[in-house]
């Protein structure tokens, strides 16, 4: 009787459709912190260059003049900050060795905007037009 019943249920279970077996997840890419990291290209003045440095400070450069005032921040692959008291911020994501997106002003203004990744230490050389080039 025993075997019948073990008989039974070993027959059994497959009709009923076992379990799925378990397949991991395949991991997702996870976005490169851009902390420590230098950018330079396009801004909303002129040609710029941005410093992310730890605990969200941007400082960045352009026109030859420097200012601290700027704020960054991550969530996931975008890429955000904002500058001189959130008169102008920026909202975009790295995009083929590029930062790129969009940035906007209080008064309307809109730019698209491209950067590329430089080395710690690298300085725009001025030009005779007023924008800084490299």
């Amino acid at each position: 009787m025993t075997r019948a019943i073990l008989l039974t249920l070993a027959v059994s279970l497959p009709a009923q459709g076992a379990p799925a077996p378990f397949l991991p997840k395949k991991p997702q890419p996870q976005p490169h912190s851009l902390v420590g990291t230098s950018w330079y290209g396009d801004g909303v003045v002129a040609d710029t260059l941005y410093r992310f440095r730890p605990g969200g400070q941007m400082v960045y450069t352009y026109r030859g003049r420097t200012f601290s005032n700027g704020k960054w921040w991550q969530e996931g692959g975008r890429v955000f900050w904002e500058m001189n008291s959130r008169y102008c911020w920026f909202e975009g994501q790295v995009q083929d060795g590029q930062l790129v997106g969009v940035a906007q002003n209080k008064p309307g203004g809109r730019w698209d905007l491209r950067m590329k990744r430089v080395e710690e230490g690298f300085q725009p050389l001025p030009s005779t037009d007023g924008r800084e080039k490299r």
